[in-house]
């Protein structure tokens, strides 16, 4: 999207990359919005290996230095394949391993996987010192009620054995 944007429209694009007026259009910002809501849609799945908005400025960033770098070359020289690449590179850095892709097993993966990590991160939360002791004990409720009542996915033998009572 970027990408195909700062290709056809590169003067636009170089002007838009002007730190002092560029963050500021609104055009710029309903983009960064817009890679936000993508980003968090692929976060709800469980795939996001890195935190929401560190993924939406390391594709950014990325999709930005190709498109640069694409039209710094001459124009009989310019090579879409830059940010392809660039782009596989991003994803293999944010994104965690796909299972079972296209089957409803993915959605039962993320949430046996979610489930695990709650009961986990219950165990360890009173250890967790960089919080205040209001917000351990915030944290251990919402914890609890995760792990009490689990989401509307459907749960296996397994994750079953896993619950806190």
């Amino acid at each position: 999207m970027t990408v195909e944007f700062g290709l056809t429209n590169p003067e636009l694009y170089r002007l838009l990359l002007d730190p002092a007026r560029g963050r500021q259009s609104p055009a710029a910002q309903a983009g960064i919005r817009l890679l936000a809501e993508r980003v968090h849609r692929v976060a709800l799945t469980g795939r996001l290996a890195v935190a929401e908005e560190h993924a939406v400025e390391v594709i950014q960033a990325a999709g930005t230095g190709a498109v640069l770098t694409t039209l710094a070359r001459p124009v009989a020289r310019r090579d879409r394949s830059l940010a392809d690449t660039m782009f596989d590179a991003v994803l293999q850095q944010i994104l965690t391993p796909a299972e079972d892709a296209g089957t409803g097993a993915l959605d039962q993966a993320v949430a046996e996987k979610a489930l695990a990590h709650a009961v986990a991160l219950r165990a360890h939360t009173a250890q967790l010192s960089t919080l205040s002791a209001g917000e351990r004990l915030l944290m251990t409720e919402w914890l609890d009620r995760i792990i009490e009542e689990p989401g509307p996915a459907p749960r296996s033998v397994n994750a079953e054995r896993c619950r806190v009572r």
